[in-house]
């Protein structure tokens, strides 16, 4: 039972019910969703980008619809008008979520990954020496590499900073009194 069979037989089922399409064959069906699989394997996505591209107007066919029947049901049935104006918000979220699809589809980004160890002795590191956006390279000439590029090491993150208070330390002396409106 492969994917193309399982669900072309489906798509022959619902496609008969629901459009009087009863004269359909399965074979054919089968044999169509079997063309478009293979095509998607040789990297032509120009039935997928007719699929997307055909879902995301009916999406908005939907939208229109519901968003009619909304507002034609506003002051007579508000419970109506607030069930019409959910489902045109679900259809809009989806028809835009497909035009998103399709955006990826044919505008693919490419994302390169590169471990870079650095050992700065305690201090913070912040490295980036390339960015990829769209298929084009930058070089970050102007990074800046902080104290560790230059060879100087800062203070360790734990301990006290001599030009701050330092850490607190415990005492005998007991805590100050809060003024009343602190309370």
């Amino acid at each position: 039972m492969t994917p193309h069979l399982r669900h072309g037989l489906v798509a022959k089922d619902l496609a008969g019910q629901t459009s009087g399409f009863e004269s359909l064959q399965w074979a054919g069906v089968v044999e169509t969703y079997a063309d478009r699989c293979a095509d998607t394997r040789k990297g032509d996505l120009g039935s997928a980008s007719n699929l997307l591209t055909s879902q995301a107007m009916t999406l908005d066919t939907v939208f229109t619809e519901m968003l009619r029947r909304a507002v034609a049901n506003c002051g007579d049935y508000p419970e109506a008008a607030d069930r019409y104006m959910r489902m045109a918000m679900k259809a809009q979220a989806q028809s835009r979520a497909t035009l998103e699809a399709l955006a990826k589809l044919h505008q693919p980004r490419e994302q390169t990954v590169k471990h870079v160890h650095i050992d700065n002795r305690g201090g913070q590191a912040v490295v980036t020496d390339t960015v990829q956006a769209g298929g084009t390279k930058t070089e970050n000439a102007d990074q800046s590499y902080g104290p560790a590029y230059s060879g100087a090491f800062g203070p360790s993150l734990l301990g006290e900073d001599e030009a701050w208070h330092g850490m607190p330390m415990p005492s005998a002396e007991g805590q100050e009194a809060v003024p009343l409106a602190r309370r």
